[in-house]
Parts: structure tokens; sequence; C-alpha cells
């Protein structure tokens, strides 16, 4: 519902213009009856008017929001937007910070005697959390240049969006950044967050949390660590305060041994593995293996390609983002998976969420809400009952794929493109785009873990 502009009209305000906003009657009982006086800066008449327009506007807007958003419900949170509104006069050169402040200050008053029937020499005696919020709010209008843990959040959000992440990450992240933001209990400007404040979540909500893993609480911190560098680049922040924090999250080493650390998968391993494979009734862990085994993959880079990354006649995929800048890639697709791959294209159809993926109907699961979580189960639990030991899980493919390409005396780099890894040299990570896809094709198709494996795999290719 549209601002009757009848119903609001310039006023003078000692030698200069403001423009007078009416609440709306449906939001009355939460805003008051006050209308809210806004002064535009200008002592033209001409000036004012197009001025005013701008700010109804704007309020068009922000009373729709109200309506429709229930966090904007909540007083203090249109106080806080109301905060911005007046930052954006500024920054548009209509106000000078002290006119503006003192604007603002009116609404503030209003807000204290409304919700809290204080007046403004009694705000400390309401409670500490509200306070803490009204001096974050009343800074956003001191300094124009405050910039909100809500506001970087959503900024963060549009750079991600920009550089090609998927959906599903940037809400995982999001989600994260926010579990953050409500743990501070205030939406603080993203300079004053301090290490105390990164070491204090981590003691206090993310090591206690008894159902995540520890790899889990450890990429939590380094989505929070992302998020805050990204600003540290941009010059908006002087530090990064979770830089290096995941190293406060330690694993319990009681009751290890080295017979439990992770390895490759011997030849004879996967041949036992396979073998067993043939005889399970899960058909899902077919493809899943063979193409972690062949591809050196991440299991959730797999579990989330979908159907327009794969190029079968160019035999190639590729992986669009991942756990570094080296993870986004072109795997070629070895000549003995080309069966499998077709039976996968023959199949294809939307998932739930409507997108098409390499492998269908994989169940979504654990904190992450990913697609590699429960199928990743299933082949732990299959790996577990069939007597394979502790050190050895999907992840090691990645160790036994890089061995065999070692082996077979493939060059480094290549290794490294193919499997994601960065190289760690600068002329080749930052200056050089990699090789071509052919040439890794060629490399790719020389492999082989010995005609018994090969044999198995062509079995399963049938059985799936």
């Amino acid at each position: 519902m549209a601002i009757s502009k009848e119903a609001h009209h310039l006023k003078r305000r000692g030698k200069g213009y403001a423009v007078q906003i009416w609440i709306p009657v449906d939001l009355q009982p939460r805003l008051g009856k006050n209308p809210i006086v806004l002064g535009l800066g200008t002592r033209i008449e001409s000036e004012a008017h197009r001025a005013k327009k701008k700010w109804l506007d704007y309020h068009d807007k922000l009373f729709d929001q109200l309506r429709s958003s229930p966090n904007l419900q909540n007083p203090l949170n249109y106080l806080k937007e109301s905060a911005k509104l007046y930052r954006q006069k500024q920054l548009l050169g209509l106000a000078v910070n002290e006119d503006a402040h003192s604007d603002f200050c009116y609404e503030v008053d209003d807000y204290l005697l409304k919700h809290h029937g204080v007046k403004p020499e009694d705000v400390y005696s309401i409670p500490k959390p509200v306070i803490e919020q009204l001096e974050v709010i009343d800074a956003i209008v001191r300094n124009p240049n405050t910039v909100l843990l809500s506001d970087a959040l959503e900024m963060y959000k549009k750079h991600l969006l920009a550089v090609g992440r998927r959906q599903q990450t940037i809400n995982s992240k999001s989600r994260r950044i926010n579990i953050f933001i409500n743990f501070l209990k205030v939406d603080k400007d993203i300079r004053s967050v301090t290490g105390e404040d990164a070491s204090a979540f981590i003691s206090q909500y993310l090591e206690p949390l008894p159902k995540l893993a520890n790899k889990t609480k450890r990429d939590f911190i380094g989505d929070l660590s992302s998020f805050f560098k990204r600003f540290y680049k941009l010059k908006i922040i002087n530090s990064n305060p979770f830089h290096e924090m995941s190293g406060l999250i330690v694993d319990n080493m009681r009751g290890t041994s080295k017979e439990d650390d992770r390895r490759a998968w011997t030849r004879k391993e996967i041949v036992d593995l396979l073998t067993k494979m043939l005889k399970y009734e899960n058909k899902d862990l077919i493809p899943f293996t063979l193409i972690g085994l062949y591809t050196g993959m991440r299991s959730n880079e797999l579990c989330e390609t979908e159907f327009v990354d794969v190029h079968f006649d160019q035999n190639y995929f590729h992986i669009p983002e991942g756990k570094t800048e080296s993870s986004v890639r072109d795997v070629p697709i070895h000549p003995i998976l080309r069966p499998l791959f077709r039976k996968l294209i023959d199949r294809q159809k939307p998932d739930k969420d409507g997108l098409i993926y390499l492998i269908h109907g994989l169940k979504r699961g654990g904190e992450d809400n990913k697609r590699n979580q429960m199928i990743g189960k299933v082949f732990g639990y299959f790996k577990r009952t069939r007597g394979f030991p502790k050190a050895l899980c999907f992840h090691c493919f990645r160790n036994s794929m890089i061995t065999l390409m070692q082996r077979r005396k493939v060059p480094i780099d290549v290794i490294q493109q193919i499997v994601g890894h960065e190289n760690g040299t600068i002329t080749i990570d930052i200056y050089s785009d990699g090789h071509e896809i052919h040439p890794l094709y060629e490399y790719m198709s020389d492999l082989s873990y010995g005609h018994d494996v090969d044999e198995l795999v062509k079995q399963l290719v049938d059985k799936y």
C-alpha cells in the first residue's frame, strides 16, 4: 500500500525544509501515531520537493517490508532500519552528521518512552542487551561508515553469488555467520568484532556441541574466517578475528594409533572392496565409489556435481567450486568410466531441489545439509562391516589416485590439477591456467589399477 502523497507535506523547520511522514493506521499500534519528521538539508523549495519524494518512496518500501517481515515487527529492528535511512541521507549529502543525529535522537527518545516507559535520562534502567543494541544503532547515524554484521553478511552473499558459488553453499555459510551474530546478541559494527569474541564463540558455543565432528567445527571456523577475510581485503577491518582459530579445535588422540592414520588403498584392498560391493544391495555406492576411485574427488565435490557441468563428448566434467581456489577445475573422465557415465546420463532427472545431479537421489543430511552426508555413512557402514581397517575411507581414494599417478610418472603439476591441490609455486598457482583437458585425458587414459580391478569395474557397471 503506497503512502498517499497528499498525506505528507513539506514543513518549514528553522530556515530549511523538512518532510512530515504520517504513520499508516495499521502500523500505529507498533510505531505510534506521531509522524516522522525528516530534515531535507535545503532552503530551496524546489530542491526540497525532489528530496521529499526520495524519502516518501523509501518509507513506502520500509512500511511494506515491516508488514511482511516478522523481523522488522520488532520495534528495535525498525529503529535500526530508520538509522540506516539517516545514514543514507548523510551519504547523499542531504544532511550533515550533527543534524541527522539530532533528528534521530528524537526517534530514540520516542522508542524509549513507548516501549520501555522511560525518559532518555533513565535509559540505563532498561535491560543491558537493549542498551548495547541502541548504542550500535546510534553509531550507525554518528558514523555513516559503520558496517553492521547483518549488512556485511548481505554484501558477502552478493559476492559469493557473483563469483559463482552455489545457492546451497551460500545458504550454509550464511547460516553459520548468522549463528555467530546471534551468539554476540548484538548486531555490532564488523570493525568492533575482536579475537576475544571469536575465542568466546569457539569455547562457549562451538566446542561444547556434542554431535558435531571436530572437522565440521573447523570448517565452521573456516567459513567465519573467510567472511572476515573478505572485509579485511576490502580494508574495512584491520584484522581477521578468526585467523588461524581452527587450531583451537584439537582432536582427542587418546586410544588412537598409527594404524588409524589415513593411507592409500592397496590394489588387493581395492579388489576386495569391489568384490564385496558386487554382492551389496545399495547400488548408489557403485557410482560413488568408482568415480571417487578414478578421479580422487572429494566426496562433496562428487555428490554436488550437476549434469550441466558434465561434458561427456569432450571426456571431462567441471567442478565449479570447492574447498580451495584450486578445487575449481576440469576433471577428465577415465575411459573405463564412460559406460557408467552413459548410464548416469540416460537416468538423469531432477532431484527434490529441482537440480539434476550426476548421481541422482542422494539424501541430504548433517549440520551442513550436504548430499554426501548419508551416502558417506552408507559407505562407512559397508566398509566397516566388511572388515576394512579404520585407516581406509572414501577420502583415501584420493591417496590411491595420487599414488597411482606418481608411479606412472605423471608430472606433479598434472596430478595437482586433476585432484585440485594447490601447486605451491607462485608461477603455477597465479600465472598459469593449467593444462588443457586433452593432455589430462591422455594421462588419465594410461592409468590402471590392474586387470583384475578393471574386470570388477565392468561387472559393477553392468550391475548398476
